[in-house]
């Protein structure tokens, strides 16, 4: 059907921007992405297909050609305050943390407020070393009743960098309910043991290690005979 679309009229964006929306849906990313570019080609003032070529290039793991897709987007519709937080999103991914508390900032401004903003700010200043405001934003998106996975994880880390091993553990407990994947949990979780003596320390960081973190193996043969 979107084919037909697309070939009785070459020159109708939205005719690219559904058949794109389709490949995407199936996964076939490289063809979705080229149809969005030819619908942002064909209508550069179409703010959707432009948000769309930023999710597919999200989705293909292109988070700079992405965050590239959302400039032109917010350019088109400044007052858009999800994109934003899209935005934000994208940002941590990158590892830019100050510029993605920058762009949750916008969204704020313009009346956006979740618990996924306080879960953002929380990320962000955990990464930049702002253990007490990360807590803070946490625990209000915590609070909130947010199911996010991620938050687990998070106020597991930010307990353990402020010492308070034991609410560590509990957190990072619940996080890996949520997934058994993350070496990182393992990591923390052993640690946070390890300082209060607990002897299920060392299975934590084997685990750890096993999955790739292999910067352990000192803390293992000193702490794990």
């Amino acid at each position: 059907m979107f084919n037909k679309a697309v070939q009785s009229d070459p020159d109708y964006a939205m005719a690219y921007n559904n058949r794109a929306l389709a490949y995407e849906k199936s996964g076939q990313l490289r063809r979705a992405v080229e149809d969005f570019k030819t619908a942002t080609r064909l209508r550069p003032g179409l703010f959707i297909s432009w948000l769309n070529l930023a999710e597919a290039y999200r989705q293909a793991g292109q988070e700079k050609q992405a965050l590239e897709a959302l400039e032109t987007a917010l350019s088109l519709n400044p007052e858009a305050a999800f994109v934003y937080e899209i935005k934000s999103s994208l940002l941590i991914k990158i590892e830019a943390y100050g510029k993605a508390l920058d762009a949750i900032d916008n969204a704020e401004q313009l009346g956006l407020t979740n618990s996924n903003t306080s879960i953002i700010r929380g990320i962000c200043h955990y990464h930049l070393g702002n253990y007490r405001n990360a807590l803070k934003m946490l625990n209000k998106a915590f609070k909130a009743g947010s199911k996010d996975p991620l938050i687990f994880s998070y106020l597991g880390f930010t307990h353990y960098q402020l010492g308070n091993y034991r609410e560590a553990i509990g957190f990072l407990n619940q996080a890996l309910r949520h997934s058994d994947q993350d070496p990182m949990l393992f990591a923390i979780r052993g640690m946070a043991r390890l300082n209060i003596h607990d002897a299920a320390a060392c299975d934590d960081l084997r685990k750890a290690y096993a999955m790739g973190i292999a910067k352990l193996s000192t803390t293992i043969e000193e702490n794990c005979k």
